[in-house]
């Protein structure tokens, strides 16, 4: 359930703003930058 939040919480954010280094994408949405990287390979 955890997983699935921060994943809808990421997509959210790459939808609002557009391309980004992951970096960014952890520090606008509180997600570990490990956690990031592991979702943005998923996709």
């Amino acid at each position: 359930m955890q997983r699935e939040y921060g994943r809808r919480r990421l997509l959210g954010q790459i939808r609002r703003a557009g391309r980004s280094p992951r970096i960014e994408l952890a520090e606008q949405t509180g997600i570990s930058r490990a956690t990031v990287t592991t979702i943005t390979a998923e996709l």
